[in-house]
């Protein structure tokens, strides 16, 4: 306990929203746990089950929550080595966060009528927020529910704004539709 009075807290977090085609290969699967060791010194704004060239039709948002059932069995444990303004956020948080992406590939899932997806609605909660702090969007597979959204707010007349909070980091491009958002 005596390390706690010397632990510091951030001062600010930065707001986090993952993409990812988990349970198409090992590694998102991976990087999800290692992620969530991590959670507190993040505002996790989403977490978004999508598809890639390797995983084409079909998301698996039932592997993420398998991983936060993992994760509620530790998170009491977690919280007791960290400063108690920052803690852990809950699984239950995490389960209401966890959302669907299209379950096409790339760009079939973009278009004047076709629907936000699941995902897609939570991440354009998260752009058109009124927090003027940048979203930081991790993409470990697709890119089509962040071009979704792209393509929804593109005639608005903020849209520009809109797009300047966002950073995107991902890893190589996993569908077509990275090519039509640069």
């Amino acid at each position: 306990m005596a390390a706690l009075g010397r632990t510091i807290p951030f001062t600010t977090r930065p707001r986090v929203f993952i993409l990812t085609d988990i349970t198409n290969e090992p590694d998102d699967a991976e990087s999800f746990c290692r992620y969530l060791t991590y959670a507190n010194q993040f505002r996790t704004e989403g977490v978004v089950a999508c598809t890639s060239t390797w995983l084409r039709d079909r998301v698996a948002p039932e592997n993420l929550h398998q991983i936060i059932d993992g994760y509620a069995q530790v998170v009491d444990n977690l919280n007791a080595h960290v400063h108690p303004s920052h803690p852990y956020p809950s699984a239950d948080y995490f389960r209401d966060i966890v959302k669907s992406g299209p379950p096409v590939y790339g760009m079939a899932a973009v278009g004047d009528d076709v629907p936000l997806s699941e995902g897609g609605k939570l991440l354009l909660e998260s752009i058109t927020s009124p927090s003027e702090a940048p979203l930081w969007i991790l993409v470990w597979g697709g890119t089509n529910v962040l071009a979704q959204v792209l393509h929804h707010i593109r005639d608005r007349p903020h849209a520009a704004s809109l797009r300047s909070k966002l950073r995107v980091y991902s890893i190589s491009d996993q569908d077509d539709s990275g090519a039509w958002i640069r």
